[in-house]
């Protein structure tokens, strides 16, 4: 968070929006704008493909990465 607080917010809700997919409508989006770090926009963009292919798992395991070192 202190290297980059906006990144890892934006990362922290992506993680948090996965972890919740149950209770969630399908129809719902994530609309996260794609951080400015170049190792988030990657693991962002990973992850918004997982979703679209529905590999969650994959998708939540990006995102506890990417909590883990921006954090």
């Amino acid at each position: 968070p202190e290297k980059d607080p906006e990144g890892f917010q934006e990362i922290r809700r992506a993680y948090e929006y996965l972890k919740d997919k149950e209770s969630r409508n399908d129809e719902e989006t994530i609309e996260l704008r794609i951080p400015s770090n170049p190792l988030g926009r990657k693991m962002m963009l990973q992850i918004e493909e997982c979703m679209d292919t529905q590999n969650y798992s994959l998708a939540i395991r990006t995102a506890e990465e990417a909590i883990t070192y921006f954090g």
